[in-house]
């Protein structure tokens, strides 16, 4: 059975939000790091949003988060397997796992979506990088920005996190 896992971020977890989004913003615009969004919002919104999905994604799994505000190649850690966390505000009613081409030579095992209605997350599911960098997935990226994205519907991901699925191969 299909369960809802959401948090909702305590003023203490948004303040934090609010500090690391800040700091990878501003660590991200100085060394000169392409932005690849796959949105027409502002660039440090969307560090808020994906800061907040991070934490709250953590949270829900009882995970270690990656605190350091740099942008790394994985969010989380389990089992040795990375996971990438991906955060949309779907204010247009499309919910949908994007992940920018580039990221298809620095591959995560495991993509994770979160929805949010700041400070509330919900988790959508979940898609290994096999099914995420699938070819029929690539789209042109609309927003004006270099490259291409990977963008699957949220009623084609797996259901829960990755954490679910791992356990139930071993």
């Amino acid at each position: 059975m299909l369960t809802v896992e959401t948090i909702v971020l305590s003023p203490e977890d948004q303040a934090l939000v609010t500090s690391l989004a800040e700091i990878r913003t501003r660590d991200s615009r100085e060394c000169g790091y392409v932005d690849r969004k796959c949105s027409p919002d502002d660039g440090s919104h969307i560090d808020l949003l994906g800061m907040g999905g991070e934490l709250a994604f953590a949270r829900l799994k009882n995970l270690k988060p990656d605190l350091s505000g740099k942008r790394n190649d994985y969010d989380c850690l389990y089992n040795g397997k990375t996971i990438d966390v991906k955060t949309t505000e779907a204010k247009n009613g499309k919910v949908r796992l994007n992940v920018s081409g580039n990221k298809s030579t620095h591959r995560c095992d495991w993509y994770v979506l979160m929805l949010c209605d700041w400070p509330t997350f919900q988790l959508v599911g979940c898609a290994p990088a096999s099914m995420v960098f699938d070819p029929k997935y690539e789209r042109p990226n609309a927003y004006g920005k270099p490259g291409t994205y990977f963008s699957i519907n949220a009623s084609e991901l797996l259901p829960n996190s990755p954490i679910e699925h791992m356990e139930n191969v071993q």
